[in-house]
């Protein structure tokens, strides 16, 4: 068993990460007490580590925290996405949408139910309605995350909620030299599985093009009632097209930033 987590250690921990000038990186921790992981999450806003984008997860089930640091272009590109959806999906939904519902790109969420009570977590994106204390629906993307990790985060929302959140959307990416591989899985509340759709590398035969995923207007509003005069089936869809040109114009992104690095690193080494 892992001796118990310490903040120095794990502010050594995080600070050997951020001189790699690497993106993301998960460090994960474990036999961590709820009062350390208060400490830690203080600490992300203090001296050295003040500034650096930190997502943080501290699951009080396992005792484990993790720290997501230095979201990359390709890690925050699905979130752009979903937003993006969303504004397509506007003429689908009621005028009083703006009024009903909120949209947030990373919020923190405590107040999780047993076996996650005393849990922290912050999705990388959602809808929320207006009064509701956890989201309806949320973004869950890893880059530096396992998969196995991911479907932890889904049981977070769908059985820590309460099963106020309807419906978790996972991405799992993996970066393979220049291309990335991706695919996307719809977790809704009392399933037990769900079907995978891969983003990248894109089928080409059209016999076996992946039909857009999509969400229904019904796991918006959550616990909530839809309006009167909109179907609640309704389906929103998220296209894999405008998914797939949001990895492409981040990991074009990324290779730049890659690239002045590596020239800011010959220089260093030609001035030795």
């Amino acid at each position: 068993m892992h001796s118990p987590l310490t903040v120095a250690t794990f502010r050594r921990k995080l600070l050997e990460v951020l001189k790699g000038e690497e993106e993301d990186v998960t460090v994960e921790f474990e036999n961590v007490s709820p009062e350390v992981a208060k400490q830690c999450d203080e600490l992300l806003s203090e001296g050295s580590l003040r500034g650096r984008r930190f997502r943080f997860f501290y699951n009080a089930s396992s005792c484990t925290l993790r720290v997501f640091a230095m979201p990359s272009k390709l890690h925050e590109c699905f979130s752009d996405a979903m937003f993006r959806s969303f504004a397509h999906w506007t003429p689908l939904l009621p005028p009083s949408w703006e009024e009903d519902l909120q949209l947030e790109p990373s919020i923190r969420i405590g107040e999780f139910e047993a076996p996650y009570a005393g849990s922290e977590k912050e999705p990388d994106w959602s809808v929320s309605p207006t009064e509701a204390a956890f989201p309806s629906v949320v973004l869950e993307v890893g880059v530096s995350e396992a998969y196995s990790q991911l479907l932890v985060d889904k049981d977070v929302w769908l059985i820590g909620s309460g099963g106020a959140t309807k419906v978790v959307i996972l991405v799992k990416v993996r970066r393979l030299g220049s291309s990335t591989a991706a695919f996307m899985e719809i977790w809704r509340q009392g399933q037990d599985s769900a079907r995978r759709v891969t983003i990248l590398p894109a089928l080409e035969d059209s016999e076996e093009l992946e039909e857009d995923p999509y969400i229904l207007l019904k796991d918006l509003y959550g616990d909530e009632p839809v309006p009167a005069g909109f179907g609640p089936n309704t389906r929103l869809p998220i296209t894999l097209s405008s998914l797939r040109l949001s990895v492409d114009k981040a990991t074009r992104g990324m290779a730049a930033v890659d690239r002045r690095v590596e020239a800011r690193r010959e220089a260093a080494r030609l001035r030795v």
